[in-house]
């Protein structure tokens, strides 16, 4: 498993820790994956297994983006300040939900051009 990516120049780490660690305390309470911009690290329950360990992951990666291409400030435009967290978080839910999906067709449509093609276009699209 990769344990660092670099993101629009942020080098993130991916650290799995033990399902009652304190880096899986989020605003809700205890989680199965966190993301903390200011280490610049994503946690994941040692626990996670198949499926929901790659939809965490991906939920994630949603929550490393907003903050390395700076999207929080944007996100906030579009909801009321109440919904500022649940934007956020529906967001990366699409990400993870979605996210394959979508990837998966755009390679069935572009052949091995997706490759190259899709990264070009979202970077675009966020930088």
């Amino acid at each position: 498993m990769l344990r660092e990516f670099v993101m629009n120049n942020y080098l993130w780490k991916v650290i799995i820790v033990p399902a009652n660690s304190r880096y899986l305390l989020s605003r809700t309470g205890l989680t199965v994956g966190t993301t903390d911009p200011n280490t610049l690290c994503i946690y994941i329950s040692e626990e996670l297994t198949g499926e929901l360990k790659k939809r965490v992951i991906a939920h994630e990666m949603g929550h490393a983006a907003c903050f390395s291409y700076n999207l929080i400030p944007q996100i906030r435009t579009c909801c009321y300040p109440d919904k500022y967290i649940d934007m956020e978080e529906f967001i990366c839910n699409f990400v993870a939900d979605y996210g394959e999906m979508i990837f998966s067709l755009t390679y069935d449509i572009l052949g091995d051009k997706a490759l190259y093609t899709v990264p070009y276009h979202l970077e675009r699209m966020i930088a």
